[in-house]
This record gives C-alpha cells, sequence and structure tokens, in this order.
C-alpha cells in the first residue's frame, strides 16, 4: 500500500536513495516534497527499493534482445507483402538500432563484464550482426527466416536456465528495503524517535522471484510478491523500454489514465453499471524517466497470440509457421496482371492460412482453464460482453492494438486488458482497407451460444451511450489533453509521444455520438433500429475480402 501511494502520487522512481533523478512538477512536486519533509523514512525506504528492483528485476541482455528479434519479425510481418518483396527501410532501420542498442555493431557487448553476455556476443547476437545487420538478404522472405532462426535459438538457450530465483541470491539488493514503515505526520518536529510498537509494517517481499517468459512475444518477467499483515498477496514485474519503442511505457500510462476517466464514467451511468460494464485496469506505473515501469501481474493472464503458440505447439507446429507461410506465398513470383487475380491470390493465402489454423484454440483454452461447465458459461459470457466493449473503443478511437499479442484477456474474470503497447507497424504499412475492430475465427466461435446480437450488442450499445454526452463524458477534451508530448525533464523541448490512438479527438467524439442509441432515437424517431450502425461495422468487420488483405502480421485466420 505505501509502495502503491508513493509511486501513484509522484510518478517518479530514483536512481539514487538521496539524490532524485526527476523532480516533479505542479502537484506531484508538492506531495514529494511533503512526503520527504513528513515521512523521511519512508521516503527513503521506498527510494532504495526502487533502486532495488530497477538494479535486480528487470530481464538481461539476452531477455531483452530475444524481445528485440520478435518485434523485428513482427515490424517484418506487419508489410503487406507483394512482389519483389525487398526489405523495407524501418525493417533494416530497426535492426540497426538493436546493433547499436546492444552493442553488437560496435563491439561493446563482447567485452562486457558478465560472462553470459560476453558469450552472447560470440553466439547468437553474432548470428544476428553477420546474417541480418551487417549482410542483410536482399528479400524480406529471407531475412524474416534468418531472424525466426535467431529467435528460436535465443529462446531454447534461454529455455535452459533457471526459472526461481531467490530473493538473497541475485535480488539482494532488495532485502535492504525491506519492510517499509508508517510514520507519524510531524512525529520529528519534537526531536523525540517514535517507539518501535509505533511503527506497523505495511509490506514485506517474499522470498522467491518467478522468471515467467511468454514464449509467444519473447517478453521475460521476473515476478516478486508483497505480503501484506493479512497474507494478501501482491505480485507484480518490471518492464524496461525497448529499442524499437522507447516511449512505449508513456503511451501505456496515457491510455491507462483515459480508461480510468471512461471507468469513472461507467460506474456512474445507471445502464452501464446495472450490465457490470467496467474496464480492466491493472496497475502500471513508470518509476523513473528511463521508461522503467511497475506492473501489477494477474497469473491468468494470455493472449490470443499464446493461444495460438499453445495449439501449434502442443501439436509441434511452428508457431509463426502461417504468418511466415502467408508473406512467402505472397511476395514470390510477379505481381498479378489485374485486381481479380490479385484477389484470387489473397483469397487462396488466406483460406490456406486458415487450414492451419483451429477456429476454436481459443475456447479449448477456455475449457481448460476452468473445470466446471457452470464456470466456463459464465467466462465466455463475460469475455464475449468484454469483445463488445473493446469492439466500441477500437473503432471510435482507432487503438492501435489489434494484433493478436495485443488481444489480452483474464482466463479468470474474462476481462479484456487494453492497456497495452501499440501494435508495431513499418511506415506507410497501413492495412488497404483496415477494420473497424477485431472479431476474426475465434473470437466468433467464443461467442456463439450468445451471438453478437446477445452480450456483444448489449455492451457496444450501452457504453456507447453513457459515453456519447459531452457534458458528462467530454471524450473530446480528455483525448486532446493526454495526446500532449512530455517535456524533457533537462531541457524542456518536448518528447517524441505518439498517443496509442489514431482518432482525432472531434472524430472519436462524432463516432461515439452516432453509435449512441438514444441519440439515434432522438434522431429518427422511436421506430430507429439503434443496432443497424452496430450490425454494419459487424460486418466489415467478418469481411473475408477485408481480411484477406489484413498484412500477415494482424493473423486475420486466427
Amino acid at each position: 500500500a505505501g509502495l502503491r501511494r508513493r509511486l501513484g502520487a509522484h510518478g517518479r522512481g530514483r536512481e539514487h536513495a538521496q539524490q532524485p533523478s526527476y523532480e516533479g512538477k505542479g502537484v506531484a512536486a508538492r506531495v514529494d516534497a511533503a512526503l520527504r519533509r513528513e515521512h523521511p523514512q519512508l521516503a527513503s525506504q521506498l527510494d532504495a527499493l526502487c533502486t532495488a528492483l530497477e538494479t535486480s528485476l528487470l530481464p538481461t541482455v539476452a531477455e531483452r534482445l530475444l524481445a528485440a528479434v520478435h518485434e523485428v519479425v513482427l515490424l517484418g510481418l506487419s508489410v503487406t507483402p507483394s512482389p519483389p518483396d525487398a526489405p523495407p527501410a524501418a525493417v533494416t532501420d530497426a535492426l540497426n538500432k538493436i546493433g547499436t542498442a546492444f552493442g553488437l555493431s560496435s563491439g561493446k557487448l563482447a567485452r562486457a563484464d558478465n560472462p553470459e553476455t560476453r558469450a552472447l556476443a560470440v553466439g547468437w547476437g553474432a548470428a544476428l550482426l553477420r546474417e541480418c545487420i551487417a549482410s542483410p538478404p536482399p528479400t524480406l522472405s529471407e531475412l524474416l527466416a534468418r531472424l525466426e532462426a535467431v529467435r528460436a535459438g535465443l529462446a531454447t538457450e534461454l529455455a535452459a536456465a533457471p526459472r526461481v530465483a531467490r530473493v538473497d541470491g541475485g535480488a539482494w539488493r532488495m532485502l535492504l528495503s525491506q519492510q517499509p514503515l508508517v510514520e507519524v505526520p510531524g512525529q520529528y518536529e519534537a526531536g523525540l524517535e517514535p517507539a518501535m510498537e509505533q511503527l506497523a509494517v505495511i509490506d514485506r517481499i517474499a522470498p522467491g522471484v518467478t522468471v515467467v517468459r511468454d514464449a509467444a512475444s519473447g517478453a521475460t518477467q521476473r515476478r516478486f510478491v508483497l505480503l501484506s499483515d493479512s497474507l494478501t498477496r501482491h505480485t507484480f514485474y518490471l518492464n524496461g523500454p525497448s529499442p524499437l519503442r522507447p516511449h512505449a511505457s508513456l503511451s501505456v500510462e496515457r491510455l491507462s489514465q483515459l480508461l480510468r476517466l471512461l471507468t469513472r464514467r461507467l460506474l456512474r451511468y445507471r445502464e452501464t453499471r446495472r450490465r457490470a460494464i467496467t474496464l480492466a485496469l491493472p496497475l502500471s506505473m513508470r518509476i523513473n524517466d528511463r521508461g522503467v515501469v511497475l506492473c501489477e501481474c494477474d497469473p491468468s493472464e494470455t493472449s490470443l497470440a499464446s493461444v495460438l503458440h499453445a495449439a501449434r505447439s502442443a501439436a509441434g507446429l511452428p508457431p509463426l509457421g502461417p504468418a511466415l507461410t502467408h508473406q512467402r506465398t505472397l511476395s514470390r513470383g510477379v505481381a498479378p496482371p489485374d485486381e481479380e487475380a490479385r484477389r484470387e491470390r489473397l483469397r487462396q493465402a488466406y483460406d490456406d492460412a486458415c487450414r492451419g489454423v483451429p477456429d476454436d484454440a481459443l475456447l479449448r483454452c477456455v475449457r481448460e482453464s476452468l473445470p466446471s461447465l457452470v464456470q466456463q458459461w459464465e467466462l465466455r459470457r463475460a469475455l464475449t460482453a468484454q469483445l463488445g466493449l473493446h469492439a466500441l473503443l477500437s473503432y471510435t478511437l482507432q487503438l492501435k492494438a489489434l494484433q493478436p499479442g495485443s488481444v489480452v484477456f483474464s482466463r479468470a474474470t474474462g476481462a479484456v486488458h487494453l492497456a497495452c503497447a501499440a501494435d508495431l507497424t513499418a511506415a506507410g504499412a497501413a492495412a488497404e482497407k483496415p477494420l473497424p475492430f477485431r472479431l476474426t475465427r475465434n473470437l466468433q466461435r467464443l461467442a456463439t451460444p450468445f451471438g453478437v446480437d446477445g452480450a456483444f450488442s448489449a455492451t457496444f450499445s450501452a457504453a456507447a451511450e453513457c459515453f456519447a454526452s459531452p457534458r458528462k463524458c467530454p471524450l473530446e477534451l480528455w483525448l486532446a489533453t493526454l495526446a500532449q508530448p512530455e517535456e524533457d525533464g533537462a531541457t524542456g523541448a518536448p518528447l517524441p509521444f505518439s498517443p496509442p490512438w489514431g482518432a482525432a479527438p472531434a472524430e472519436a467524439a462524432s463516432r461515439m455520438h452516432a453509435l449512441s442509441p438514444a441519440e439515434l432515437v432522438k434522431k429518427m424517431g422511436k421506430q430507429a433500429d439503434v443496432h443497424a450502425n452496430l450490425r454494419a461495422l459487424v460486418a466489415e468487420a467478418t469481411s473475408e475480402e477485408a481480411l484477406t488483405r489484413q498484412p500477415p502480421a494482424w493473423q486475420a485466420w486466427l
């Protein structure tokens, strides 16, 4: 609780316990000053804890390289494939950034003090530099094949590492900040030290640190547990910046702030409160200016990409096989002579990918996570309703998180987590016909008993009506405010920042207004079909012709 209040109020960590690396502004500065004046011991301990977390729990160099290589593969697959299949500049630039950030190009990695890091420099790091950065192949298909080989080799090598560590081992620095204390305001003014019984323990760190790696994204988490006096367990992990997404933490923070504002509106509107419509808001906050984020962990959380990875791995098949095959199929040979031939080629590649991916992988994942049929039914109903909320925000805000790795949900509650990093897409690689939201085969199969006209449309319409009132829900103002860049603490110049939504504030508000049933009734009378616009969007999202034109990274066949 003390850690949450400290980080939530100030929003920044410390590089050193007594020398802040960032001075807050406005309210944050006043809160920080009051904390250090009234609770100096607590502030010092929390400073030490933030430093210990960053030192002990961030992914290693090899783990960060694995995640970066996976991001480059997704970046290459975000390009719509077509002959002559030359590697786009965005992919080669991304590889150069990785070579520079990890010291592959300069040889800095080979001179590291850690022997494991030096071994990486002459192993898979050298292979990445030699085959993909220094001498890239002439076609994107071959480059993706080489990157996939490096990714698979790194994943296999890291799989042999221990999955459980002790705090008093590699993470021993965390012990220096054990047992944060509650202090009485003004207790030092009289010059008297408080008695020990006046200091109550809030949280303590459990002895184990669990290493969890998401095979679908290559991301590694070192999860630690805070135990309260009532033995309540709070699981957290740290997420660091990526060479390809240096400002992803700010984007996630802004999206989380927007979702919190929308959630407050949902809880105050009678219809959405009656239907228990809420947005999933896992705790996520930056602890310093270097992009390090403290995230609350949901052990039951998974993504659509992880579901596919598990299904294909269980069958002994390469997880990214359909996407890579789809890319190779469309990039070989010569360009189709006319639009009809091109449409037929897209259709054939899409059908081939569909045959390699089952349409019930997500349904089987839900069934395996809950043994009771009643629990499965309730989870499917809750997840279908959450998909309706996800579809509404994806269409009105044009969220940049529709790829399978960005569709994250909880297998315990059915909540869909929207506060994810934006999809990686190459510049100018937007789909020819972007879809309003994701409603592909596996998602349709999951919602079959309830149908789009059931929990999906009810949640969609109720939330649209809740958000459509500019007086009670100033969506346009919120979007304009949260899209403002952050200033550099040293120079005062705005930092590079792109909001995780693509719609302009006025456009988003207009779309929300057009989907509100109450507004449609006002405009067209009581005989108006309030779900007509939604059915048109669903038809557009499930159109096979539009699905065939999506890039391989979208994995429309899933």
